[in-house]
């Protein structure tokens, strides 16, 4: 109890509050709880892009980029408004890949067809992925909640769908790796996660003569609220969020209306609490916006970046980066 004790204090939490009560969330196992409580905080100074923030290792023109998970092995997912694409990242050093090989996509209106769904959505969002199911949020065309939850399998068939919950968002989703839940931001920029047991589309991905049918899925009594150092709500949209293995929720946002100030904050998955200030990157396009993001096991952060282009001028740039942390290796990122 005694170390205990020590790791929460350690991270700003009171023994006595007890974990449930203190805590946002957490691991299933005591040591495992203790070995990330007492990790190093990560230090965004200590983020370094690929060869000195240089060009993107991928790019090519698609419009209106949106996010990117990775799928196991060399296999990831990208998204934009309209598609969902496969593709493979080759080579053996993940930080400075050799080659991006593009694989199938499917647009929008093919997988609401395959839903038997009117074509009341248009947008997909970054991307999030479990047990082989790929998960998207859709945004409605009229904007008006409830917004959409799609799961694909990896051949990007639809394994099912459901309606979120009226005060979730849609921009971006993520699975906590601790408990299996996905979460998603509320819509009011509370800087609040939403938590939902996607289990259900577990069971139908083994159902395949029932895929593309509506499932129920549960809103789950488990958000984790981020929030500022100084424990404040951290009220902000997110473009991109992933949960490392390590208790670390990464963030990207970009602030304005074009030029954008794209940043990367990190949290702790255990208080919801953000590790000191974001760091803002100033990427190579005219008008570059921060997108989705996801962890590679290796430790190294994927970022997508939108290069927007007017209409008049060329389609929008996808843009691929890489990150790692100097002073972190790959357990404690």
């Amino acid at each position: 109890m005694a170390s205990l004790r020590a790791a929460l204090e350690r991270i700003g939490v009171r023994a006595e509050d007890g974990l449930r009560g203190a805590l946002e969330s957490h691991p299933s196992s005591l040591r495992e709880l203790l070995r990330v409580a007492t990790l190093p905080q990560p230090r965004l100074d200590d983020l370094e892009p690929d060869e000195d923030d240089a060009d993107a290792f991928e790019s090519f023109e698609l419009e209106d980029p949106q996010g990117i998970v990775y799928g196991g092995g060399r296999r990831w997912f990208l998204a934009s408004q309209y598609t969902i694409r496969r593709i493979r990242i080759e080579g053996d050093d993940p930080f400075r890949p050799n080659d991006v090989v593009h694989g199938p996509s499917r647009h929008i209106d093919e997988l609401l067809d395959e839903a038997d769904l009117p074509r009341d959505y248009d947008h997909l969002g970054d991307l999030g992925f479990r047990d082989s199911v790929i998960y998207i949020p859709i945004r409605r065309s009229d904007r008006q909640p409830p917004h959409l939850l799609m799961g694909l399998s990896t051949d990007l068939r639809v394994v099912g769908w459901t309606l979120l919950d009226p005060a979730t968002g849609e921009s971006t989703c993520a699975v906590n790796p601790w408990n299996g839940l996905l979460y998603l931001p509320s819509l009011d920029n509370s800087g609040r996660l939403e938590a939902y047991d996607t289990s259900a589309f577990d069971e139908r991905r083994e159902q395949p003569t029932q895929w593309g049918r509506e499932i129920s899925v549960t809103r789950r009594s488990a958000d984790i609220q981020l929030r500022t150092p100084q424990g404040e709500k951290d009220r902000s949209g997110m473009q991109g969020i992933s949960f490392s293995a390590n208790g670390r929720i990464y963030v990207t946002r970009s602030l304005g209306n074009g030029p954008w100030n794209n940043l990367i904050y990190v949290y702790s998955a255990l208080t919801g609490r953000r590790f000191g200030d974001g760091r803002e990157w100033d990427f190579s396009g005219r008008s570059d916006e921060i997108e989705g993001i996801s962890i590679h096991p290796s430790g190294v952060i994927y970022v997508v970046v939108a290069d927007n282009d007017p209409e008049w001028i060329d389609t929008d740039d996808f843009d691929l980066y890489t990150f790692r942390f100097r002073t972190l290796d790959a357990s404690e990122v």
